[in-house]
């Protein structure tokens, strides 16, 4: 609008600005069309075009996002949308306005909280949060600021969800209650953003994430910059080292928000009712003892094992499709510390050796039984390093992280110059979603030992997992020039081949492809990945062949009929990609790759129902996963589809 005087949408009256950006502003109005003109928030997004057809296929967007917010307004904790429209070069959106005082002002002015606040706070957010997530949609910048305790009924209320953000920039007011962010804020609200979320990824628990570290900051008392940010070494056991001096914490709830704000996305609660699920069950129990504070708290989420041999890396539907997973955990090593055996007396020493021997036999077929004796060997000889390493293997294998990294951390202050312990410790990290820990612990370790070749190439694979290719290929290159066998050969070389691919190095990728498949002939999943590299070259009858070959090896899994399927897209061999993309979705029904794209190919072959049955199963999958990216698309291509049918119909009523 020209001037703030005049009524915008024949409505609105300027009253307060609350923020300016270059895209727009934001301020706080009346609407006059009613009776006492009640206050309200309008939002104002400058149009970056003047170019007709670009001008409204953005205004299409921009209306499809206020419908959706329309749907998440209707939950009572959620600001209504009232209006939206377009004047000139703008785009404006009008909400309610929440009288109250935001969690920002309440966090500097109150206590830390008790358990018992902090539970009953999450119980009033989570619920606003699984109302989002049936409606497949993601806050994506919690934080105390977007958070206000309404002046009436003392109800939170949840400002400003994700797709608010998309259409215009954050509310920044200093008016108490609005939803605004201050300066201080703003250096300091980092710490509430998942780590995916810089590698332009949001998930449901990206959600999850934010509102755990809100409360560990309400709980703890801490100012958020206080708080280790993700890509902090010992990040984990900081934040439970922090829970530990909260009065009458559980281990039942410190587990819960560990689980929240866990660095690694797939480890975290993946859908809010999870969360309040296991809210119900701390309630339901009694009486809940605090945490003891000389015992670190165990991770919830089990981790994935690490193994003793190069294994096949995850599906290649990760973002890292061929990372290879970390190599051989530490074993028993066999060092003994002689001053301190010496000291003891000869009963307790034989005692303690006794139960290392017990453990060390059953450990495969018992490891419950083996880990009490390890402990019971422990007891009666604490300094103990390898003891200590043993142990951490066998917890982390049972899916106790946070005991096996107490452990292995306990190891190496026994023992500070034993590489493999550190290496050890990289491992656990980096299966826990400790990337930046995890690359610290292989460096240390390397630098204790720069021929542990192993630890070269689980530092490529974190250099490359964080998204350094480059790095990771300097440290692959370092493990093929150290190698001694063909299986740590292999690996380093499949893993140097993706790295290649993905800087679009295409021929030093198939060249390390096919070397990592003369070391491993029968490794399928060396094939898969030089079938890729070809695939991108456009050599798709070599592609073909290495799937083939992938096919015959591993037959049970769905990755190599999907990207066969692509490449048989790419020679226009519909039938066969159709087919291939149906085993790869027989083999794994929840593969949302292969739904989406066959109902691609579906409207392809002019096979609409077909593809409307399949894009409705991918649009729940990608729900259910928390991809709302992949949900949106899917429910495009619903309505195109259906946009698409309508006329047909009524073509056939007037008929």
């Amino acid at each position: 609008m020209s001037s703030p005087q005049n009524l915008l949408g024949g409505r609105y009256q300027f009253i307060q600005a609350l923020n300016a950006h270059p895209s727009g502003r934001t301020f706080l109005a009346a609407d006059v069309h009613y009776p006492g003109h009640p206050k309200c928030v309008v939002r104002e997004l400058r149009l970056p075009t003047r170019n007709p057809m670009t001008r409204q296929f953005i205004l299409r967007l921009l209306k499809q996002k206020v419908a959706m917010l329309e749907e998440i307004g209707q939950h009572p904790q959620v600001p209504d949308t009232s209006a939206a429209f377009d004047v000139d070069q703008s785009f404006f959106i009008v909400q309610e306005f929440i009288p109250g005082q935001s969690l920002l002002d309440l966090l500097a002015a109150s206590e830390p909280w008790t358990v018992q606040e902090a539970i009953a706070f999450l119980q009033a957010i989570l619920p606003v949060l699984h109302f989002a997530q049936d409606h497949g949609v993601i806050h994506s910048n919690l934080k105390p600021s977007k958070l206000i305790r309404h002046h009436t009924d003392n109800q939170w209320v949840v400002l400003d969800f994700g797709s608010i953000k998309n259409i215009s920039q954050h509310i920044a007011g200093k008016q108490k209650g609005q939803n605004g962010t201050n300066g201080n804020e703003r250096q300091s609200s980092s710490v509430y953003v998942a780590p995916e979320q810089y590698q332009h990824q949001t998930l449901f628990c990206s959600d999850h994430y934010a509102l755990g570290m809100i409360v560990i900051q309400a709980m703890t008392g801490r100012d958020p910059k206080e708080l280790p940010q993700v890509q902090a070494p010992n990040r984990h056991e900081q934040l439970t080292a922090m829970l530990r001096s909260v009065p009458k914490m559980s281990p039942a709830f410190a587990n819960l928000l560990l689980r929240m704000v866990h660095a690694h996305p797939q480890r975290r609660y993946q859908k809010a009712a999870e969360i309040l699920n296991d809210l119900e069950d701390l309630l339901d129990v009694p009486e809940v003892s605090a945490m003891p504070p000389e015992k670190a708290v165990a991770d919830s989420p089990t981790p994935r094992p690490v193994e003793s041999t190069p294994t096949d890396p995850p599906s290649g539907r990760s973002r890292r499709p061929g990372l290879v997973p970390i190599l051989g955990a530490v074993g028993v090593v066999a060092f003994i510390g002689l001053a301190t055996v010496l000291g003891l007396k000869l009963p307790q020493r034989l005692a303690a050796q006794r139960q290392i021997a017990q453990a060390e036999a059953i450990a495969t077929e018992d490891p419950a039984a083996a880990i009490a004796a390890y402990s019971q060997a422990l007891e009666q000889l604490p300094q103990q390093p390898e003891t200590l390493a043993a142990r951490s293997q066998l917890y982390f294998e049972q899916g106790d992280a946070q005991a096996a990294l107490t452990d292995i951390s306990d190891a190496i202050a026994q023992a500070p110059d034993h590489p493999d312990y550190r290496y050890s410790r990289g491992n656990f990290r980096f299966a826990m979603g400790d990337i930046q820990g995890a690359i610290n612990d292989y460096t240390q370790a390397l630098e204790l030992d720069p021929t542990l070749t192993k630890a070269y190439v689980n530092r490529g694979s974190a250099r490359a997992d964080w998204g350094d290719d480059r790095g990771a290929i300097n440290d692959y290159t370092q493990a093929i020039d150290l190698a001694t066998d063909s299986d740590t050969a292999a690996a380093a070389y499949l893993n140097r081949c993706l790295s290649y691919s993905n800087l679009d190095e295409q021929e030093l990728a198939l060249s390390d492809c096919s070397t990592a498949i003369n070391q491993r002939p029968s490794h399928a999943l060396a094939y898969q990945n030089r079938g890729l590299v070809r695939r991108r070259l456009g050599d798709f009858q070599g592609s073909l062949q290495d799937y083939n070959i992938a096919i015959q090896i591993d037959p049970n899994s769905p990755d190599p009929f999907y990207n066969r399927a692509l490449t048989r897209q790419a020679l226009n061999d519909q039938p066969g990609a159709m087919d291939d993309l149906s085993q790869a979705i027989a083999i794994d029904p929840t593969y949302v790759f292969a739904r989406y794209d066959r109902a691609l190919l579906h409207i392809d072959m002019n096979n609409p129902s077909a593809a409307l049955q399949d894009l409705q199963a991918a649009a729940q999958l990608c729900l259910d996963l928390g991809r709302t990216g992949c949900y949106e698309d899917a429910q495009f291509q619903i309505s195109q589809l259906q946009n698409a049918a309508a006329p047909e119909s009524d073509a056939a009523t007037l008929e």
